[in-house]
C-alpha cells in the first residue's frame, strides 16, 4: 500500500516558568485555537495552539497565527517575551510518493517569525498504519477468546484500511490470525497513547471461521 507525504498541520507550541493562561486567553480571543494550556510533564508550564483555519501549507498557517501574536496587548506580550521557548512545530506524514515533496516559507514570514522571537521545528511522523497493526497483532494474539477459539496459533495475515479521515493519531487495522481449530477475522480501530504506543481503542468487528475437520480417506494410509 503506498502512502503519500503530506502536510498535515502546523502548532505553535510554548514553554514558560508560569501559568501561560492570561497569553492563551487572549490568544484564543484572537482566533487561536487552544488544544492545551497547563503544566508540563517535566515541571514548566506548556500551551499548544493552531490556526482556526485551514490551511494546505505551512507559510498560511504561521502567517495567520503571526497576527494573533502580533495584536496582543502589552501584559500579554510580556508574557511572550519571557517564554523559554516560542516555537512553530510543521508537521508532516512520511510516505512513498510523491518522488519529491516541496514546501517553502516565504522571506516575509520568516522575517516576521523572527520579530516575535519564534523558532522553526519540523516533525516527521512515521507511517503509522504499519506500527498500528503490529501491534493489534501483538495484543491480538494474547486475546483468551482468540486463543480459545483458534487453539494453538500458526499464522496469521495483516491489511489495511483507508485511514486518511482519522485523526492522525489513529489507524484501522485487519488482522487474520489463523490456528488448529480455525481463523478470526478482527477489525479494530488503533489509538497511540500519550506514551507513544499503539492500543486497541474498540474492536469494530471479529469474525470466527471454524476449519472443518476432514476425515482421512478410505484406503489411503496415515503416516
Amino acid at each position: 500500500m503506498k502512502h503519500e507525504i503530506r502536510y498535515l498541520t502546523t502548532d505553535l507550541e510554548l514553554r514558560a516558568l508560569f501559568d501561560l493562561a492570561p497569553l492563551a486567553d487572549q490568544l484564543v480571543q484572537l482566533g487561536l485555537l487552544s488544544y492545551y494550556v497547563g503544566p508540563w510533564k517535566d515541571g514548566p508550564w506548556s500551551a499548544r495552539f493552531a490556526s482556526a483555519e485551514s490551511f494546505s501549507e505551512p507559510n498560511s498557517a504561521i502567517a495567520a497565527m503571526l497576527t494573533a501574536i502580533e495584536s496582543v496587548d502589552e501584559s500579554a506580550r510580556s508574557v511572550w517575551a519571557v517564554c523559554t521557548s516560542r516555537d512553530f512545530n510543521i508537521g508532516f506524514d512520511c510516505g512513498d510518493e510523491p518522488w519529491a515533496f516541496t514546501q517553502q516559507l516565504s522571506p516575509a514570514t520568516l522575517a516576521r517569525v523572527a520579530d516575535v522571537g519564534a523558532g522553526i521545528m519540523i516533525t516527521i511522523y512515521p507511517i503509522l498504519e504499519t506500527e498500528a497493526v503490529e501491534a493489534a497483532i501483538s495484543l491480538l494474539r494474547k486475546d483468551t477468546w482468540i486463543k480459545r477459539k483458534i487453539g494453538k496459533e500458526n499464522g496469521c495475515s495483516i491489511g489495511h484500511t483507508d485511514s486518511s479521515a482519522l485523526k492522525k493519531n489513529q489507524a484501522y487495522a485487519k488482522v487474520t490470525l489463523d490456528g488448529k481449530k480455525g481463523s478470526v477475522f478482527v477489525h479494530c480501530l488503533m489509538e497511540l497513547t500519550r506514551e507513544g504506543e499503539w492500543g486497541i481503542k474498540e474492536i469494530l468487528k471479529r469474525e470466527l471461521q471454524i476449519r472443518p475437520i476432514t476425515p482421512p480417506s478410505e484406503g489411503i494410509a496415515e503416516y
